[in-house]
């Protein structure tokens, strides 16, 4: 449910809940007819600044060099990648497990 409710979050519509005896029902609007929220950009976040600024120096970065750079473990390094990869300001490269590179987006 929060995925969805996530997926939905740009755009005017929202899924509908109605609880119903014993069950629910959730009802989807169509994502073709669907217009996204115009919204100002957001600044980002001090921790996604400190990666954006390495990564201005650097070709790339890993989950272990945000670990020793934001002084955090890895599951927050991996939530914090993973919210910047969402906002579209890093991609992934490199396709194996111990590939797993980040660059600017372009």
């Amino acid at each position: 449910m929060r995925l969805i409710m996530q997926y939905y979050e740009d755009f005017e519509v929202k899924p509908e809940i109605n609880a119903t005896n014993g069950a629910f029902l959730l009802t989807l609007p169509n994502m073709n007819y669907a217009r996204p929220l115009l919204r100002t950009i957001r600044p980002p976040k001090p921790q996604h600044k400190a990666i954006l600024d390495y990564l201005q120096s650097n070709p790339f970065i890993t989950n272990e060099i945000v670990q020793d750079l934001l002084s955090v473990k890895q599951t927050r390094a991996y939530h914090i990648i993973r919210e910047m990869m969402e906002r579209r300001s890093i991609v992934k490269c490199g396709t194996g497990k111990e590939d797993n590179k980040y660059i600017l987006a372009e």
